[in-house]
């Protein structure tokens, strides 16, 4: 073992009348206490030579925290000294027969009996079940700065270290400043760990520095084969749940909120028998005095989360018995239908109901199933669907209608209720054309001679075919008309005004579509082009985005106005020219 002494000569030197030095010289000045071969101490004086010699005679020696073994006190012969344990310094004075300080020497004095050990650090509470602990504390210091380098430690009962079991009382010695203990399943306690005295054999360990350690039930989950935990009100299938195996736990079973659990409930899992509502079940694990629980809601829906309940059948009801069912119904759960005044109930079971359309009755209809759960809950579930024909179809123009003669122009259909789709059955007659496909959700036609004309659309379902839309056309002889080209267009698009004299000598081949449309009011993105005086109609352009709304406009009284579009989104879009008198609207497309 290597240790590092300090020889520290700390004599104080008196000197004399006659100008002589002291000093009391030991072996060293670090000593161990409780010397059995005591420690030899001497008073010398200084001759004139500059050598030693030994002092005797008269005198006194005063020693602290130690004792005079051989020797006479009251003489200044050599004296044998015996350290007491427990202190960090011993110091030896010595005194003429006056009473006058000669010399003093300070000793270290190698102890550990007063010392106690740093606090001990480590955990203070520890999971039950088996397993690895680090402990540890600073090193100890002797008086002189050396380390300390052997602890005695004490561990609970059960717990071991380097393999050994502990008692709780036997002494693990000769440990350096950490240990690493295995703890049992349950047992706490307390870590004990002294210094001992490496180096002066038989002196006293030092006091001992105690760390008090709990042990506590750790957190436990509930687990059960399917991850989820959502069951259907009604069902009442049993459920088996786990907690973990801990072999030094008791286990115990509960529920609350319905139903009740299958014997044994003090194993580590059990079967649970719902009554198909919401429960709690709990288990609660013991040992070694303590407990803990952990719980595990079941839930019952009234209806699968991912499949709920929904009633089907036919979306349009026309003369007959139409049949309509109920799907994912929770068992044991109890239904009543209801239809509304449009429909008579005929027949119906837990999970059907058989219904029929009243006479003459035309519009929405709706069938209704509430049903209550074995808990208790109501749910209600409805169906939408159309009885009869179609309603007449709401369309654009949708009143009298006024074009110049050799227009061309649009009409659509903007709603049906009950029409089995968009597209309608289009006609017309007098002095309107149709110039289209007759079966589309619009439809075009031409202005052909002066005076009345009408248009015709109906719209069909299951049932068949709705009342007949009649859209009167007034088409006049006089005035300006529109013509618009290219259609589609990618850049520009030029409006030009047309006299009924041209209208009447165009191509059939030209590219212009001519047309007039209902009036359309907003106010965004207003810019003005140059506006000539040569005498034409004046005229505001508006281009509608079919989602954005208005994204242009122009105003101007030139017979030919270009207007830019290349800075356009690509899509549908609606042209209306206003004028004075009319307005007119088409649809372009812009690629």
């Amino acid at each position: 073992m290597k240790r590092l002494i300090f020889l520290l000569f700390l004599s104080t030197l008196a000197i004399e009348s006659f100008c002589q030095l002291y000093e009391i010289s030991a072996g060293s000045t670090v000593l161990c206490p409780s010397n059995p071969a005591v420690d030899v101490f001497v008073l010398s004086k200084q001759n004139t030579d500059g050598s030693y010699s030994t002092v005797s005679g008269a005198g006194k020696w005063v020693v602290t925290n130690g004792t005079i073994i051989t020797g006479d006190a009251n003489n200044l012969s050599s004296i044998g000294i015996s350290w007491i344990d427990g202190f960090d310094k011993g110091k030896v004075v010595a005194y003429n027969s006056s009473g006058g300080e000669l010399a003093r020497i300070e000793i270290f004095l190698l102890s550990v009996k007063h010392k106690i050990p740093g606090a001990i650090v480590g955990s203070t509470s520890i999971a039950f079940g088996q397993q690895s602990s680090p402990y540890s504390i600073a090193t100890m210091k002797y008086s002189d700065g050396s380390d300390v380098e052997k602890y005695s430690w004490i561990i609970p009962p059960g717990w071991s270290l380097d393999g050994i079991v502990s008692t709780g009382s036997n002494v693990y010695s000769g440990k350096g400043t950490s240990i690493t203990v295995t703890t049992d399943n349950t047992s706490g306690g307390s870590i004990q760990v002294a210094a001992e005295n490496g180096i002066c054999s038989g002196n006293s360990n030092s006091k001992p520095q105690t760390l008090s350690v709990d042990r506590f039930i750790p957190a436990f989950p509930i687990t059960k084969g399917n991850t989820s935990n959502t069951f259907l009100q009604g069902d009442t299938h049993p459920i088996v749940l786990d907690a973990p195996y801990y072999s030094w736990a008791t286990y115990s079973w509960t529920i609350s909120g319905g139903g009740s659990l299958q014997q044994p409930t003090n194993l580590k899992s059990v079967t649970v028998l719902p009554n198909g509502c919401n429960c709690t079940v709990t288990c609660a694990i013991t040992a070694s005095g303590k407990s803990l629980s952990s719980n595990f809601p079941l839930i019952f829906n009234a209806e699968y989360p991912n499949n709920p309940a929904t009633v089907n059948g036919s979306d349009v009801i026309c003369s007959g018995n139409y049949s309509f069912s109920l799907n994912y119904l929770p068992p044991q759960a109890t239904t009543q239908w209801s239809v509304s005044s449009n429909l008579d109930k005929l027949s119906e079971t837990n999970s059907t109901v058989i219904v029929k359309g009243k006479s003459g009755a035309v519009g929405n209809g709706t069938i209704s199933m509430s049903y209550i759960t074995s808990c208790g809950t109501t749910v209600t579930k409805s169906n939408t669907v159309w009885v009869g024909k179609p309603s007449i179809p709401v369309t654009t123009p949708n009143g009298t209608y006024e074009i110049g003669l050799g227009s061309q122009f649009s009409a659509w259909i903007n709603s049906s209720p009950g029409a089995s789709s968009s597209t309608g059955s289009w006609s017309s007659k007098w002095a309107v054309a149709l110039n289209d496909d007759p079966t589309g959700s619009s439809c075009l036609f031409d202005a052909v001679s002066l005076g009345k004309g009408v248009i015709y659309v109906t719209t069909s379902n299951a049932c068949g075919i709705s009342p007949q839309k009649a859209i009167p056309v007034n088409v006049t002889s006089g005035g300006i008309t529109y013509a618009i080209s290219p259609n589609p267009a990618t850049s520009f698009i030029t409006v030009k005004q047309l006299t009924t004299e041209e209208v009447a000598t165009r191509s059939a081949q030209a590219t212009e579509d001519v047309t007039t449309l209902s009036t359309l009011t907003s106010e965004n993105n207003i810019e003005s082009s140059s506006v000539s005086t040569t005498g034409e109609e004046a005229f505001t352009v508006e281009i509608w985005h079919e989602k954005k709304g208005k994204v242009k406009t122009v105003k101007s009284n030139k017979k030919l106005e270009t207007i830019d579009v290349s800075g356009l989104d690509k899509g549908n879009y609606f042209l209306h020219i206003i004028t004075p008198t009319a307005t007119y609207k088409e649809h372009i497309l812009i690629e």
